[in-house]
């Protein structure tokens, strides 16, 4: 019995030790380019569309911010651009939130309207975030799973996952900010 308690707290201590080196190790430093993206306005008024090129081996999510206007050579926020306003791309016949390593396309945000400037010239702010792999992935999948849970027990939300680690859910970090080149109007 002495035995089986002396194994349980070996066993428990060793678990806790590996998941605190695993938490709180020091994260490896980005590889990235520093600017992951190039962000250009192509066309359209309401519901415009930018040509964005992902210069990283990681596949990206873009959230669009805030649209900036240029006063007396500084920025000052024009307008917010309303949640989730997220930048979709066209992948093999498919709308997708993300764009893959190295590719270039076309991305627009899907039902949103937003109101572009006319007498300034402006740029837009970006969030740039990558697609999390490998143990930072599953580290991830763990952190979040409690607050899933919370949130399908509140709502009532069966369609919320109960396996954190399922393959067709995909988690994203490492986010950093980023603008489109300036568009002068005319």
């Amino acid at each position: 019995m002495r035995k089986k308690r002396s194994l349980r707290l070996v066993a428990s201590a060793l678990v806790l030790g590996t998941a605190g080196i695993l938490l709180f190790r020091p994260k490896p430093a980005m590889r990235s380019p520093s600017v992951p993206v190039t962000l250009r306005y192509s066309y359209g008024t309401d519901e415009p569309t930018f040509w964005v090129t992902n210069h990283t081996d990681k596949t990206l999510i873009l959230t669009l911010g805030a649209i900036e206007i240029q006063a007396d050579q500084a920025w000052t926020a024009h307008s917010q651009i309303p949640l989730p306003g997220l930048l979709y791309f066209t992948n093999n016949q498919r709308r997708e939130g993300w764009l893959a390593p190295h590719a270039a396309g076309f991305g627009s945000m899907l039902e949103q309207r937003v109101i572009l400037p006319t007498n300034a010239a402006w740029r837009v702010s970006a969030s740039v975030a990558e697609k999390l792999v490998g143990l930072e992935d599953v580290v991830a999948a763990v952190a979040r799973e409690p607050r899933m849970l919370q949130v399908r027990r509140i709502t009532g939300g069966t369609n919320i996952p109960v396996n954190p680690f399922r393959k067709d859910v995909w988690r994203f970090g490492h986010s950093s900010d980023v603008v489109s080149e300036t568009v002068a109007t005319r």
